[in-house]
């Protein structure tokens, strides 16, 4: 009983839930990194090299980014320049870290890195540990990043480490929050890597893998004058009502906190001067707001708009309403196309004139 209990524990993946990874690992004969960029400054005494920009993208936490550092103490960071030593559980925003310990240049060490084929590699070649005693080991492995779909890969070859210590580290790490909180995730392996991400013996000729999940999806809001406009609604307007003047506000929010594009297409662009860029966001942090102001209304437009946003991890959300453009014309009061005025609910009429400059929905009127 006891060793299948071993057994199923040794099988488990453990999962970042809140960080959306899931970790697993195995045996992984090692290649070592052919044609990629020399960083030469990090063997001649620099700490870190960078931005280095990048033809890609590469998500993490959610988060996109087109540049990077690299850190000869072993990992990358995304947000912010490296440090040496990874402090307890404060670390440098959005970073990756096959082997975060205090490393030093030896005899035939190297550092460097390749974006090629969609995935990003950066490879520490014959690094040494600082604080080992002579002959201190030369150690060589990897971090992967695939551009696509966000999977982290950390890959090792032969090397046997000196003692480590709890600030040597194998672990991802996202954004601090205002309450100084931060996401991370420990590459936790039974034999070579504790819960707290500390290396308890080197993983040679083995990989860790940190598979990017799918985050909360995100929310768009779609509000005019302040009132919610639900999926599919239809929204109609006097001929030449302004896009500035009726108050429409598209909202993005995300459950995770990620950075966020929002994206609208229409169904046809029609020569009343809308701007297609104010309808839509780069990659910013949630929640924001965006109200287009550009463009007008005309008699005869019937315009389908579908915003999506999109999250890091390439979740996604939807949502479609539709605008319209009306004249009215001289008929009875209260029939579509009659009159020079719209009814209000309760009966009371506005000129057609200030119901143009005010944009009133059609819901708050009969027959507009």
């Amino acid at each position: 009983m006891k060793q299948w209990l071993i057994a199923l524990l040794l099988l488990a993946a453990p999962v970042c839930t809140a960080q959306v990874y899931t970790v697993s690992g195995g045996a992984l004969a090692y290649t070592p990194l052919a044609g990629g960029t020399d960083l030469p400054a990090l063997v001649l005494g620099s700490e870190f090299e960078g931005p280095i920009g990048l033809t890609g993208t590469a998500s993490l936490f959610g988060q996109a980014f087109t540049s990077f550092y690299v850190s000869r103490h072993g990992h990358l960071a995304f947000a912010d320049q490296p440090t040496p030593i990874a402090n307890g559980r404060l670390f440098v925003s959005h970073v990756v870290a096959p082997y975060w310990a205090q490393l030093e240049p030896g005899a035939g060490s190297g550092v460097q890195w390749l974006e090629s084929g969609g995935e990003l590699v950066v490879e520490w070649t014959a690094m040494l540990q600082s604080a080992a005693p002579a002959p201190k080991p030369a150690l060589t492995f990897q971090a992967r990043i695939d551009l696509t779909t966000g999977q982290v890969e950390f890959r090792y070859a032969t090397g046997t480490p000196a003692a480590t210590s709890g600030l040597h580290r194998v672990m991802l790490s996202g954004e601090f929050a205002a309450t100084a909180s931060q996401p991370v995730c420990f590459g936790e392996q039974a034999t070579f890597v504790g819960a707290s991400g500390q290396l308890s013996a080197w993983p040679s000729d083995r990989f860790i893998r940190f598979s990017a999940g799918a985050g909360a999806a995100p929310s768009i809001s779609v509000t005019l004058g302040g009132t919610a406009v639900a999926q599919q609604e239809l929204l109609q307007f006097s001929h030449g009502v302004l896009i500035t003047n009726i108050n429409l506000e598209l909202g993005v929010a995300d459950a995770d906190n990620d950075v966020t594009s929002l994206e609208t297409s229409f169904s046809t662009l029609p020569a009343w001067l809308i701007v297609s860029a104010e309808w839509q966001s780069a990659p910013t942090a949630t929640p924001y707001t965006v109200t287009p102001s550009s463009g007008r209304v005309d008699n005869g437009t019937d315009l389908v708009l579908t915003l999506i946003a999109r999250e890091g991890s390439g979740t996604a959300a939807a949502f479609t309403f539709r605008l319209e453009g009306k004249s009215f014309g001289s008929g009875g009061d209260d029939e579509e196309g009659a009159g020079g005025s719209c009814h209000l609910a309760g009966g009371s009429s506005l000129p057609l004139v200030l119901l143009g400059l005010l944009a009133w929905r059609r819901r708050k009127f009969r027959n507009c």
